[in-house]
């Protein structure tokens, strides 16, 4: 769900010039089923091998050292490492030396994968720290050695691991805490059904309409179970061939407003003439219904000039607003007739600044 909102705050409270500003449109938000989570669990984690003697010596030797420099003949003299806090390469032992210095004391180096050569070789793997169950850094580390000496690391990278970003479900009781936290009254609740749809998923998903809709409905029921401040906008791979036939099943129920798609989910290259043309018959569709539309622009091709004037010249009906949030907040409790007033409005998420000389 991206969550777009409107402020709070009503004239009559008595609050600071300072304690209005509130933005009118949140960052994105996924609400999200636990069938959509379902859809992003991660890939398990490479597991961990025993390593040569002599490599297993050498990480041994670095598990020692981390924390407490200086690090001896463990690194080459023109040693490359990554200093964490700025992400740049530095060269030489005193480079070395400082970069140890930020590592804890008593972590422990787990290698996941090797490959040596004659004088050359790595070792990649996860750092995990005193007394935590979880990998917090993936390591690599370069190897090299003259001729029959010992191998030396010639270079170290160390990366974040990640918790994962879709680790719960996201429901609308979660969305209102963060509405809450942020001051704002309402938000605009946005489905991922599209991702069912995706042309990414490797196996295709079975029954994909059917959860499709699922994914739509479960959105439209949590909208509902706080009327007076979530607003559900339905969502769908606009490529399929029963995008439309989804759109207006969404445009029937009376609570949604609008429609969002992902041009990258979809796979959508608006330099195609048959997908430009598929996409704008989705797009007219969407205006006989008048519902708004949130569109993910980027495209697996970018979104650079190219794309840009593909969908300004082939969608001249369409006219991104800025203010298409705050104008469907306010007719919110409005009828259906009421909205049949306007043209259709869509919000590009995401846009590149270089839109200004197109809009």
């Amino acid at each position: 769900m991206a969550l777009g909102a409107c402020t709070a705050f009503d004239d009559a409270l008595p609050l600071s010039p300072r304690e209005r500003i509130v933005p009118r449109v949140d960052a994105h938000q996924h609400l999200m089923s636990a069938a959509a989570q379902a859809l992003t669990a991660p890939e398990p984690d490479l597991p961990a091998i025993a390593l040569p003697a002599e490599l297993a010596a050498l990480l041994a030797e670095r598990e020692r050292v981390a924390g407490n420099p200086p690090v001896g003949d463990l690194f080459s003299d023109d040693a490359l490492v990554v200093q964490l806090q700025e992400g740049r390469w530095r060269r030489g032992r005193g480079a070395v030396d400082r970069y140890n210095n930020n590592i804890l004391k008593g972590v422990r180096f787990v290698a996941k994968a090797y490959a040596l050569g004659d004088r050359s070789g790595w070792i990649a793997g996860t750092v995990r720290v005193p007394e935590a169950n979880d990998d917090s850094l993936g390591f690599m580390l370069g190897l090299a050695r003259d001729g029959a000496g010992p191998w030396r690391i010639a270079s170290e990278a160390l990366n974040e691991v990640r918790p994962p970003v879709y680790d719960r479900v996201v429901d609308a009781d979660r969305v209102i805490e963060l509405l809450d936290d942020a001051g704002i009254r309402h938000g605009v609740l946005l489905s991922v059904a599209y991702w069912f749809g995706s042309p990414m998923r490797n196996p295709p998903v079975q029954d994909e309409l059917g959860k499709t809709r699922a994914e739509n409905d479960w959105t439209v029921a949590e909208a509902a179970r706080h009327p007076d401040r979530l607003v559900p906008f339905c969502s769908v791979n606009p490529m399929r061939d029963y995008a439309i036939a989804e759109l207006e099943r969404c445009a029937a129920m009376p609570a949604v407003r609008g429609m969002k798609i992902h041009l990258a989910n979809s796979r959508i290259d608006l330099r195609d003439a048959g997908q430009l043309a598929r996409l704008r018959d989705f797009f007219r569709a969407a205006d006989r219904h008048r519902m708004a539309i949130v569109m993910h622009a980027r495209t697996p091709q970018g979104f650079g000039a190219g794309e840009r004037f593909a969908f300004v010249l082939g969608f001249p009906f369409a006219h991104q607003r800025q203010r298409e949030v705050r104008q469907r907040c306010e007719v919110r409790n409005a009828d259906r007739a009421d909205r049949r007033n306007d043209r259709m409005h869509v919000r590009i998420e995401h846009r590149d600044q270089r839109l200004e000389h197109v809009r």
